[in-house]
């Protein structure tokens, strides 16, 4: 893509600059988030789902899908490949409802 100014009303309308050459990569939608794998080990469950190196997501649960909230599972997760990972501890709890989010 060739962009190129008309200067307004300066030069009688005329650029005198040399056109600018840029590439523009257009990325298709991402990926939907999908929970891959999860695992009770002790009393932590483990989560496993796909994701893009570099972005963040944030682990959320209800007690019970009712609920209006959902509440954070610890901090957010950097992604560094094309699946990330995180774990909850849930001694004590009788179940939970989870969902993945994309961070800030």
């Amino acid at each position: 893509m060739t962009l190129k100014g008309d200067s307004g009303t300066a030069n009688g309308g005329v650029d005198p600059s040399a056109p600018q050459t840029f590439t523009i990569t257009v990325k298709g939608p991402p990926e939907p988030l999908v929970l891959r794998a999860v695992e009770l080990s002790g009393s932590t469950d483990k989560f496993r789902w796909n994701a893009e190196a570099g972005r963040k997501y944030r682990v959320q649960y209800k007690a019970r899908l009712e609920e209006a909230e959902w509440k954070d599972v610890g901090s957010d997760v950097a992604a560094t490949g094309s699946t990330a990972s995180g774990e909850d501890n849930v001694s004590g709890v009788s179940q939970r409802v989870y969902r993945i989010v994309q961070g800030e």
